[in-house]
């Protein structure tokens, strides 16, 4: 079985979360918290650090934990894998960019020129994550409903999530296996 890893970060200022906007295919903007793919032997925490870095210019200098790790298994794909994402909250983080002190100014992402990737983030900005959803609604649920759940009602100690993805594209599916809905 093929594992895939990924890592993203829940960066606060007060009560608000970091946002990033990431430019896909086609020119589709998707919101997501700050993150990635794990590389080769990277660590996830290594990974995350990295990719927080790349796509905003912060750097996290120390980590209050794991939040929760979610494993959704593709077993319709070939090869069928599992992807695994673990979410860290940033416990201390400071701007890169020495002249950035506030979010309008610092969030103005410099796209290729950071990461070196076409498909990069492009802008974001903090939220207070409204209740309903809406500005996560595009999340993949696997990442989307444990961070609703832990903004709604925030846990001590790292929680696991697990997914069954069925088919591809839009006419598949996704059921939560663990915890159950």
């Amino acid at each position: 079985m093929v594992m895939k890893q990924a890592a993203f970060a829940i960066v606060q200022d007060k009560t608000e979360v970091l946002l990033v906007a990431n430019k896909r295919n086609r020119g589709r903007i998707k919101w997501s918290l700050p993150g990635g793919s794990v590389r080769g032997t990277e660590a996830p925490l290594q990974a995350l650090e990295r990719e927080v870095k790349e796509e905003t210019g912060i750097i996290v200098t120390e980590w209050s934990g794991e939040i929760y790790t979610s494993v959704v298994k593709y077993p319709d794909r070939h090869p069928a894998f599992d992807r695994r994402t673990e979410v860290h909250l940033a416990g201390k983080w400071k701007w890169v960019e020495q002249g950035a002190t506030d979010p309008e100014d610092f969030l103005r992402f410099r796209d290729k020129e950071e990461s070196g990737e076409d498909l990069s983030v492009v802008a974001g900005f903090f939220s207070d994550l409204p209740a309903d959803g809406s500005l996560v609604r595009n999340m993949r649920r696997y990442v989307r409903e444990p961070l609703m759940e832990w903004r709604l009602l925030p846990w001590e100690g790292p929680r696991y999530y697990e997914y069954l993805k069925r088919g591809h594209g839009p006419d598949g599916t996704v059921e939560r296996l663990v915890p159950p809905e």
